[in-house]
């Protein structure tokens, strides 16, 4: 009689089965809930930076309305101050002055003149409206009870007395010169402006945008409603726990705890530089969280279905063995129905979400899940059969040497492999794949690797672009450092060449005619005449230069240096220009934009060996969200391309990255000062533009300069010519304050010599000591613009009230003019940059005592 073979130890097997099928429900389970709790996590994260972006747009759309808004309240004030007081206006003279006025200011719907007893006497619009009694209006309140209060007032929305719309103003004191409160100007603003600009951004049906004062009153919202202005903002979690933190942030708020709206909230905020007002949009996070929580719910049901099926198939396996103890010659039978079920648990792991695998030692593929070929394109049996070379060998050329190191360690005892690598798909194309696996031993002793992998590359190329703003926002950091930097340097370097010129000039005229000297010293005058205008392109650099900005036609400055360009560069380059012909209305400096071109174009001559071509082009562009992100800190809107275009040898990306910085610069010595496109760096972010530049080695390089778009401007009206200037002085007595020793005892002989009674102090605080010691009454103040413990128009101010008929000039180091605004040609007679000659110093101060 045969004998059965032995039976094998079914319940040590059954043992194993049930743990190894415990640890795969475990595995799944957590592989699902670790990925719908990291879902969870970027969904949020993704609605917390979409709203700081939005609080950021809010925050620089709102400085910028208001800023405007509030220059337009110091012109009207000073219109008011030119034309005797507010008591001569009336609304058809403020109508007039507005039309002339050059700012656009879409968002002010109205501007109005309230008298000192809170009658609205005066507005801009052009329909007649009856004169309003104000006076219980919160901003003619807060400027009558604060008669030392010159900041710009932002009131509470209230509902217009003339047109009964809902508006809130921005206003500013009117006083005399005494100090008097006379009355208020102040600009209404439209809900409308506001809520259209609001309505333009995504922040969901249940996101809401708040501009709050930082008093806790309600200012804006979108979307609207007329019972949310009599919330109290002091009382919520903004103002009472994160705004006194910070003053700008992102938090969640529980339902039922928003002042505004009871559902949970996802709240970023941006406290205003300049005005006290805080930006605020925040979304639902219900709304927010829907998709995630639509997904979670159908990834819990296939994880729950997969759980199921798996303890299914546990417990017909289990079921199978005890058929096979009870009748050991069922086996046959038993063995079909495993296989059966082994079939079942490759159908579930080929309709998991992600790829599923399995490999020796040696990177032989010997399972791969079915939704290989939607990810990879090759089938499993095309893997099969072509081992490593449809999968090692198409990795990455730069990739694969930490894939294979990693693989190698997992089954060298690390136990894990988690990598991400570029592979080649069947098509050509490479896609990025997170790939992770573990090893198992078999009862054999063989290793095997059990892994999962993914295509990521959708995430991959957002890092990629996010790692591509944050070097273009360095560099951007960079350049504006380096700006402030020179800038400062050239102040400085002016003060110095200020007395070296002053004092050689002084020296040769004492000289004798034929003193073998003069040469000498005009060999220091000449060099100092250069440093003069080597500290005039650092001033360009650091932003500092003067500009005086008109609305220009671009294509008219280009065709007007088109002649001293082609006398400039040699012959055998041509240059050809493709302009706009509706014309590139922008607005610049025009002599500044003029060194733009003439810089390009010299530039562009030193990268042709022989012959070669410059096309120069203008067009208009809109710049939408999306192209803004390629230019940090530009906003969408309508822009005029400036291009430059040249076929010379072009650059390597390591010039490109240094071309705009100071003194940088490829030529050989004594053949540039590497100030070029520094200067055109400068003058390109002191109009707001955005520069930009493509080059390749031996391609050319093209430069893209985007400035910003604006209307032809109306026909000029004829100004009115100067006073003439008299030439007899030196007589008057000078007050002359000048914190810098050598340029105060240089300025000082210089008047000396030419007649002038001078009184030099060192600063502000030794002037007006001087004014009380009852010196004899001066003429003129001659003043440095920047000293301490206060500026020079300062000085001035308290000067003049002593003596009302004191005349001022100012010198500085820098072209800019602190404290001054208007350049009107009054001003511009005042003001006299270092370094100077003793003889424009003499002829601008006799034109300044000249001048009635």
């Amino acid at each position: 009689m045969k004998l059965n073979p032995p039976m094998p130890d079914y319940r040590t097997f059954k043992r194993v089965i049930v743990g190894a099928v415990m640890a795969m429900i475990l595995l799944i389970i957590g592989f699902s809930t670790w990925k719908s709790v990291g879902e969870y996590r970027l969904t949020i994260r993704a609605a917390e930076q979409k709203s700081r972006g939005y609080a950021r747009a809010l925050k620089e759309h709102a400085e910028r309305t208001f800023s405007e808004a509030d220059n337009v309240l110091l012109d009207t004030i000073d219109h008011i101050k030119d034309h005797g007081g507010i008591d001569r206006e009336n609304s058809r003279h403020l109508r007039e002055f507005l039309f002339r006025h050059p700012r656009n200011v879409p968002q002010v719907g109205s501007i109005i003149l309230v008298n000192r007893d809170g009658l609205l006497f005066a507005h801009s619009l052009e329909t007649p409206v009856k004169q309003a009694d104000v006076a219980d209006r919160e901003y003619f309140i807060h400027h009558r009870d604060n008669p030392a209060d010159d900041t710009p007032f932002l009131s509470k929305p209230v509902q217009s007395r003339i047109n009964g719309k809902w508006r809130f103003t921005l206003s500013r004191p009117v006083r005399s010169d005494s100090g008097v409160f006379e009355g208020l100007v102040a600009v209404a603003f439209e809900m409308e402006y506001f809520q259209d600009f609001y309505r333009s951004l995504d922040l969901g049906k249940k996101g809401r945008i708040v501009i709050v004062r930082k008093d806790g009153a309600l200012i804006l919202t979108e979307p609207y409603r007329d019972h949310d202005y009599s919330v109290d903002f002091s009382k919520s979690y903004l103002f009472l726990t994160h705004l006194p933190r910070s003053p700008r942030g992102t938090f969640q708020i529980k339902g039922g705890k928003a002042l505004l709206e009871k559902t949970p909230r996802i709240i970023s905020y941006e406290a205003l530089d300049n005005f006290p007002l805080v930006a605020n949009a925040n979304m639902g996070t219900d709304e927010v969280t829907a998709a995630w929580r639509d997904t979670t719910y159908k990834q819990a049901v296939i994880t729950a279905a997969a759980c199921l099926a798996l303890i299914l198939l546990t417990i017909a396996l289990l079921r199978q063995i005890r058929r096979i103890e009870q009748a050991y010659l069922l086996q046959t039978e038993h063995q079909a129905e495993i296989a059966a079920a082994e079939e079942r648990y490759r159908l579930l792991v080929d309709n998991l979400p992600v790829v599923v695998w399995r490999s020796d030692e040696n990177g032989v593929t010997s399972f791969i899940s079915r939704n290989i070929e939607k990810i990879y394109g090759y089938t499993p049996e095309e893997i099969y059969a072509a081992g490593n070379a449809l999968w090692f060998d198409r990795i990455h050329g730069e990739d694969k040497e930490k894939v294979v190191a990693a693989f190698r360690s997992l089954f060298g005892g690390v136990g894990i492999y988690d990598v991400e690598y570029r592979i080649q798909r069947k098509d050509g194309t490479w896609i990025w794949i997170s790939d992770f696996a573990y090893t198992t031993t078999l009862q054999d002793g063989v290793l095997q690797a059990h892994g999962v992998f993914s295509d990521v590359s959708d995430r991959k190329q957002v890092e990629d672009t996010r790692d591509q703003l944050e070097i273009q926002l360095l560099q951007a950091q960079k350049m504006e450092a380096i700006g402030h930097l020179a800038g400062g340097i050239a102040h400085d370097f002016n003060n110095l060449l200020t007395p070296i010129m002053g004092y050689a000039e002084m020296v040769v005229g004492r000289m004798e005619t034929g003193d073998p000297l003069i040469s000498k010293m005009a060999g220091i005058i000449a060099a100092a005449h250069r440093a003069k205008d080597l500290t005039g392109q650092l001033l360009n650099f650091g932003r500092r230069s003067s500009m005086i900005p008109e609305v220009i036609d671009l294509n008219e400055v280009i065709r007007s240096f088109h002649g001293i360009l082609r006398r400039t560069i040699r012959e055998n380059i041509s240059i050809d220009l493709m302009l706009d012909p509706e014309g590139a209305f922008i607005r610049a400096d025009k002599s500044q934009v003029g060194q733009i071109i003439l810089n390009l174009t010299v530039n562009a001559q030193d990268a042709f060996s022989d012959q070669g071509r410059i096309v120069v082009e203008t067009c208009k562009v809109q710049m939408d969200a999306k192209d803004v992100h390629l230019h940090p800190g530009m906003l969408p809107g309508e822009y005029v391309r400036f291009t430059f275009q040249d076929n010379g040898c072009g650059m390597t990306s390591d010039v490109q990255n240094h071309i705009f910085e100071p003194f940088f610069t490829t030529k050989q010595v004594g053949h540039g000062t590497g100030l070029g496109l520094a200067t055109i760096y400068g003058i390109v972010r002191q109009h707001d533009a955005h520069i930009s530049v493509a080059s390749r080695e031996g391609a050319g390089t093209t430069f893209r300069i985007y400035f910003p778009g604006c209307h032809p401007p109306p026909p000029t009206q004829k100004q009115p010519e100067f006073i003439g200037l008299v030439r007899d002085g030196g007589t008057a007595t000078i007050m002359l304050a000048e914190d810098n020793e050598m340029v105060r005892e240089m300025v000082r002989e210089m008047l000396h010599t030419a007649g002038f009674t001078v009184h030099a102090v060192s600063g502000p605080q030794a002037a007006l000591e001087l004014l009380a010691g009852h010196i004899t009454p001066v003429d003129l103040l001659i003043s440095d613009v920047v000293m301490p413990d206060m500026s020079g128009p300062e000085l001035y101010e308290l000067l003049v009230a002593q003596l009302p008929g004191l005349k001022v000039m100012y010198i500085s180091g820098y072209p800019i003019r602190p404290g001054m605004r208007g350049g009107t040609p009054e001003e511009a007679l005042r003001y006299l940059q270092k370094p100077f000659t003793a003889e424009a110093l003499l002829e601008r101060v006799i034109q300044v005592l000249s001048v009635p």
